[in-house]
């Protein structure tokens, strides 16, 4: 994938040929300085695909627990929902005791 020791020679007789020995320090900042922001483009576009895939994980976990139903909010056999407060039919608060 990446060029051998005899490549890179050749390489770099090829940019001194084009561009001179007093050119060459300025050209190797220039793409130094490229791939540098090169680098860094694309360091953020991870860091961005990462969040994104982050996000829609978050997402897809709350909408489950959404779609869950908790166990103290499910209907009794009956149907009809039971609270704490809510009186049986028969018992009023002025009847007096059973018993």
């Amino acid at each position: 994938m990446f060029p051998g020791g005899g490549e890179l020679v050749l390489v770099f007789l090829v940019v001194l040929l084009l561009f001179g020995g007093k050119e060459l320090p300025r050209v190797a900042r220039t793409l130094g300085n490229w791939s540098a922001t090169l680098r860094r483009s694309l360091n953020e576009v991870r860091r961005e695909f990462n969040r994104i895939s982050i996000q829609e994980e978050m997402e897809e976990a709350a909408k489950e627990l959404r779609e869950r139903k908790p166990p103290h909010a499910q209907q009794p056999s009956d149907g009809e929902p039971r609270s704490a407060g809510k009186m049986r039919q028969g018992d009023n608060e002025g009847d007096p005791p059973s018993g």
